[in-house]
């Protein structure tokens, strides 16, 4: 089991932890945690050079500047002591105690750290081993996990994978009566941890809200060929308009089967042309399941073009969303090489 996803067995010693020293020599005590907080034994300098945050706070006019007497204590309790005595270990060099492993919990506690006090770059040797270990399975993370995991790429600056992370949120999550995605127990993610670290929330909706239009312009076009007598159809001949349906009894039946199997998956408004705007809750993922739906009921007669309709409709939605402009702007992009440089994160892993 690696030192990081080790888990603290029951004790009956209510002494608190010994103290960890980094530095046998160092000048500085961090009681980092609390219930137990753990005190850490570590060089200044060092950690002075690895973050320009506690370079300012040692330096600057701060109450944790190094007393002129006693022991220098700095108190961090908001800290958690796992992920800061790794943080610790490789701002010490001391990578024979660094595991090759952590799991996503840690993994997202240690980048939060790094985040806060500006110290991405400590994570050099390991970040993209880190990385590899834990992206590769992302299509099988819940939601938490899931919004861990696009933090720490994030904050590593590997910009594919938040590119296809943030796609992957806006298609799959449905959102609730403010507009907010929601996970499927209807808590809004915006209120999960990661996401309050994250700046690009309002991006995400803005591409769901860019597919629903895609979504309802060729619903509604569909929707207007049957009402308007203008569908291909291949098996009951042609007219003078080799665009229109010469059957007028097969048209209607097409028509009715289309809305009234939409009135059921509550899809109706999609389909006719100026119905108005309508709340749309589902996840645009649940909209591609029903649009199949709507396909596979009108593939069921003798009309192969009724449904090829629908088919290519489907596919041409898919198309045109995977063409909308991604929820990572320029300046995102432009974040996440700033933090890609500091860790020589590779672009594709």
């Amino acid at each position: 089991m690696d030192v990081a996803e080790a888990e603290p067995g029951p004790s009956s010693d209510p002494s608190p932890p010994e103290t960890i020293e980094f530095d046998p020599h160092g000048d500085l005590h961090l009681i980092v945690d609390t219930n137990p907080s753990q005190t850490m034994l570590v060089d200044s300098r060092a950690l002075s050079r690895a973050s320009a945050f506690f370079h300012s706070m040692f330096h600057g006019q701060f109450a944790e500047s190094k007393p002129e007497e006693g022991d220098w204590v700095i108190k961090l309790p908001e800290d958690k002591a796992m992920p800061f005595k790794i943080l610790m270990d490789m701002v010490h060099a001391m990578y024979a105690w660094t595991p090759t492993h952590l799991s996503i919990d840690n993994l997202f506690d240690l980048c939060v750290l790094t985040n806060k006090y500006d110290m991405s770059r400590a994570l050099r040797p390991m970040a993209d081993i880190w990385f590899y270990h834990r992206i590769k399975n992302i299509n099988s993370l819940g939601t938490e996990s899931l919004a861990k995991i696009l933090f720490v790429a994030w904050e590593l600056g590997h910009d594919e994978s938040v590119r296809q992370m943030t796609v992957k949120i806006a298609r799959e999550f449905s959102v609730d009566e403010n507009g907010d995605f929601v996970d499927s127990e209807y808590n809004p993610l915006k209120d999960m941890a990661p996401f309050k670290l994250l700046p690009f929330m309002g991006e995400m909706l803005h591409y769901r809200a860019s597919s629903l239009l895609v979504y309802r312009a060729e619903c509604e076009e569909i929707g207007r060929k049957y009402f308007n007598k203008s569908l291909q159809c291949i098996t009951w001949g042609f007219s003078a308009d080799p665009g229109s349906c010469i059957d007028d009894l097969h048209s209607a039946l097409k028509l009715g089967k289309l809305l009234r199997k939409a009135h059921e998956l509550d899809l109706t408004f999609f389909f006719i042309p100026g119905s108005g705007e309508v709340e749309v809750l589902e996840s645009l993922e649940e909209l591609d399941e029903k649009l199949e739906q709507v396909r596979d009921c009108l593939g069921d007669s003798e009309c192969e073009s009724c449904s090829y309709r629908i088919t290519r409709t489907v596919d041409t939605i898919q198309k045109l969303c995977s063409e909308l402009p991604n929820p990572i702007t320029a300046d995102h992009i432009k974040m996440m090489n700033k933090q890609a440089s500091k860790v020589q994160m590779p672009s594709t892993i």
